[in-house]
């Protein structure tokens, strides 16, 4: 299981190919440790933009979206680093915390809330629950399966890779899953969804499981 950013970290660079090798990224010197260490380590992920027609998606901007550098705000001494896909919300953090509170206005965005709210006592986890989310979503081989019981979706072997996930829902909603043969992330969030780039995993799933193919 993922337990530190740097466990993130390594297993973003694994699952993604990405080499770090020749980028530079000069992370600005008011960013929190957590969000400095996650831009400076896999700045050029973020930087990917996805293509038209979902032919390509974005490895940390599939669903929703870190912010490139170049496009960082700061609004009441914070930092905005992540979006909707749509514009719907936004989540910043203090430039006071080493790890301090997310907060987000996606409550607003769906008519339950004022402003900017803390969802997340954490910004590590809130990175880390966001980049998976991503990896998933992001995969060329996207599919989400018609059943609540991730044991009853695929005939693999799923060891737990990050539980009870928070995001900007203010409470636990993402928990994730890994099998490193099929290279596959399996997240339990708003349904169940299996993510890889090797497409074999689909001759893994279960035949009485309905299936949708996204990518």
């Amino acid at each position: 299981m993922i337990q530190t950013l740097d466990g993130l970290i390594a297993f973003l660079r694994r699952f993604h190919s990405y080499d770090a090798a020749g980028d530079s990224f000069v992370v600005p010197p008011e960013f929190p440790p957590a969000l400095a260490t996650f831009y400076a380590e896999l700045g050029g992920l973020i930087d990917v933009e996805p293509t038209a027609g979902n032919q390509h998606r974005a490895p940390l901007a599939a669903q929703d979206a870190f912010t490139p550098l170049d496009r960082i705000k700061y609004v009441d001494n914070m930092v905005e680093f992540a979006c909707e896909n749509q514009g719907n919300w936004s989540a910043r953090c203090s430039f006071d915390h080493a790890d301090g509170n997310v907060y987000s206005n996606a409550a607003e965005a769906w008519g339950e809330g004022d402003g900017f709210e803390p969802v997340c006592d954490s910004l590590a986890h809130f990175i880390t629950t966001l980049s998976l989310q991503e990896a998933v979503m992001s995969c060329p081989h996207l599919v989400s399966v018609q059943t609540e019981k991730l044991d009853a979706a695929i005939d693999a072997a799923l060891p737990p890779l990050w539980l009870d996930g928070h995001f900007v829902y203010g409470e636990p909603t993402h928990n994730f899953y890994h099998n490193a043969q099929l290279d596959l992330i399996a997240m339990n969030w708003g349904g169940i969804w299996l993510g890889s780039h090797n497409p074999s995993f689909r001759e893994l799933v279960k035949p009485d499981v309905g299936l949708t193919v996204i990518q």
